[in-house]
């Protein structure tokens, strides 16, 4: 399964959030959902930046969550996995 890459490119008052994966599908699996925040918790210490931009690159713009792995969790792993995503899309939300 390819990886996906979480980057991140601040230019002035812009931040840019891209995803990419050698397939062209980027997938959230627990380990980029741990990346997306910590790219997202750069954005919101920075007071210059005014907005972000998400994109990606390749076929999709994200295909959602990583379900191969999710297969294999047992309910608590399922939990934290659902309580990571919905805390970083949270976050994402309240950005300055």
């Amino acid at each position: 399964m390819a990886s996906t890459n979480v980057n991140l490119t601040i230019d002035g008052p812009r931040a840019t959030i891209t995803f990419t994966a050698d397939n062209g599908v980027s997938i959230l699996s627990d380990t980029v959902v741990q990346d997306l925040r910590g790219k997202i918790a750069e954005i919101a210490q920075n007071r210059d930046i005014r907005w972000t931009v998400f994109r990606a690159e390749g076929k999709v713009f994200v295909a959602g969550a990583n379900i191969k792995a999710m297969a294999e969790y047992n309910p608590e792993q399922a939990r934290a996995y659902g309580a990571l995503g919905q805390d970083t899309f949270n976050v994402i939300a309240t950005l300055p």
